[in-house]
């Protein structure tokens, strides 16, 4: 069995600042968002999405 390519859409929403210098989780500290989104997509007609997609 051969290996099968598959194509995702990954979106982001909210502050990327999640962590600090130190590695500490610091989502929802004053001064950063209280919330991180994350949204993924399969895509299964890669061409047709790459024609259709806002640059």
């Amino acid at each position: 069995m051969g290996l099968q390519e598959k194509n995702y859409f990954v979106d982001e929403a909210g502050d990327l600042t999640l962590f600090n210098k130190r590695g500490k989780i610091i989502l929802g500290s004053e001064g950063v968002s209280n919330f991180f989104m994350l949204g993924v997509a399969e895509i299964s007609e890669l061409e047709i999405f790459k024609r259709s997609s806002i640059n």
